[in-house]
Order: structure tokens, then sequence, then C-alpha cells
């Protein structure tokens, strides 16, 4: 919700992801903390779809590795 945070208005236009060699980090729910509550669902709040659109291909398990 960017206008609850950051006013009315506002509009995510882009994200960068980077695969890096860095070792793995835990804690992402502490600085992602709207994360958990895409536990059972995609980040569009959909179930898992043949939509094309990357929200629905990503949950919270796509942020963590093991543990």
């Amino acid at each position: 919700d960017l206008a609850a945070s950051f006013g009315p208005g506002v509009k995510l236009q882009s994200i960068t992801a980077e695969i890096t060699d860095d070792p793995v980090t835990a804690g992402i729910e502490e600085k992602l903390g709207w994360l958990p509550k895409y536990y059972d669902k995609m980040l569009d709040s959909e179930a898992i779809n043949n939509s094309r659109e990357l929200a629905n291909s990503l949950s919270m398990a796509s942020f963590s590795k093991g543990e």
C-alpha cells in the first residue's frame, strides 16, 4: 500500500533484481514486514493461476531459502 506509506498518487514504476554470489541472509520478514501475509498466496493476492503477471509467480517462498 504505497499510498499509505508515501502519500496519495505514489506508484511503483520499476524494480531491479540482481543475482549475486553473496551468502544467503535471514530476516527478510523484518525488512519487508508485509511479506508474511503472502505465505499462502501470490503477491497479487490471488491463488496461483496461468497469469503471465510476475506478481502471480512470486510468493513469500520466493524470498527465502531453506529454513
